[in-house]
């Protein structure tokens, strides 16, 4: 509604942290929320991966330590998707 008053957004970036989700769960529904926002020349931080220990109340500290932190191949996955999106600006919290 700002932005349908003013003309221009009331923030300029926005992060989705969907990291606990699957990773193509994460993609479409980044990928969705990057194509609204491209309209309003947004930026979306895509938070992918997760780290050891606790954060924000969830406790990864039984995670099998090769599914900690991002793998490249997911990175680019997520560029792939990302960069499709027609004048999206976007950063990816690996």
């Amino acid at each position: 509604r700002y932005f349908e008053r003013y003309g221009e957004p009331l923030f300029s970036s926005h992060m989705i942290d969907l990291s606990e989700e699957p990773l193509e769960e994460n993609i479409e529904t980044c990928v969705k929320y990057l194509t609204r926002m491209a309209k309003m020349k947004v930026g979306l931080e895509m938070e992918l991966g997760i780290t050891g220990g606790e954060e924000d109340g969830v406790n990864n500290e039984d995670v099998n330590p090769e599914d900690l932190y991002s793998k490249p191949e997911e990175i680019y996955q997520v560029y792939e998707a990302l960069s499709k999106v027609p004048n999206g600006l976007f950063t990816i919290a690996a």
